[in-house]
């Protein structure tokens, strides 16, 4: 009775495998009611037992911003209800894991940003999810165009963002981007490389830029033609990237 009064122990059994409702069977509340052990009850248990306990707690545990996140994470749906309390809704770790765990269905995700604060929009952690979790969606129906003015001109997030966005989108992601950022040689040789003929939008400087133009060229072979690199240059360029091909 003395070690299973002891939240550590307590927290190694769930831990370790013992069922959570066996180990709640045995400890006080005081331990039965700790934040950690409640948040490893959720996490351990199997969606039903999670959803049947999570809704038993008392509102002061299930209110907790640790133990709401847990929620999200393991039960399906739960941000429906906990994403109406004022203070989840403006909690960005919340607000993400609803985004990365709602089945990645349009509807789903729609509904998490409806609910969430406005603010967090515009997040780049925020909108980095949202991406993550629209590459699994087919009808990939987002506007990139939409984004942030303060995301398009971020070059780094611009490119952190690339690897999730579809390939039927990809024109449009590259021409809603600030100019500053289509300028920029990592940005440009990340979008050529996924699609040479993008180069034909990229900057006069670019499209001379032999590292540019060999990987849009060994991409699609076609887009030699929107090429400024010199000829007496170009062609070993091309030759190198037909082998590669």
């Amino acid at each position: 009775r003395i070690l299973l009064s002891d939240k550590r122990f307590a927290l190694e059994l769930i831990q370790a495998g013992i069922p959570a409702a066996t180990v709640h069977k045995h400890v006080p509340s005081s331990v039965s009611e700790d934040i950690d052990i409640v948040i490893a009850t959720i996490s351990s248990s199997s969606v039903e037992n999670a959803t049947s306990y999570y809704i038993k707690l008392k509102p002061d545990v299930a209110s907790d911003s640790r133990v709401q996140l847990a929620a999200v994470r393991r039960i399906p749906g739960a941000y429906k209800e906990i994403l109406l309390d004022e203070p989840a809704r403006s909690n960005k770790d919340i607000v993400k894991a609803a985004l990365m765990h709602c089945n990645r269905r349009q509807e789903e995700l729609e509904a998490v940003m409806e609910l969430a604060d406005p603010g967090l929009a515009s997040d780049r952690d925020i909108v980095m999810a949202r991406l993550q979790t629209l590459s699994y969606i087919r009808s990939n129906n987002y506007a990139v165009e939409s984004l942030d003015s303060s995301l398009r001109a971020d070059a780094d997030f611009m490119l952190s963002a690339l690897p999730w966005i579809q390939d039927s989108n990809l024109e449009a992601f590259l021409l809603s981007a600030d100019l500053a950022v289509q300028e920029d040689p990592a940005f440009a040789k990340a979008v050529v490389s996924r699609d040479g003929l993008l180069l034909q939008h990229l900057s006069k400087e670019l499209r001379r830029d032999t590292e540019v133009v060999s990987l849009a060229t060994r991409n699609k072979k076609e887009a030699a033609k929107f090429s400024l690199v010199r000829k007496s240059f170009a062609c070993p360029l091309m030759q190198f990237g037909q082998i590669l091909k």
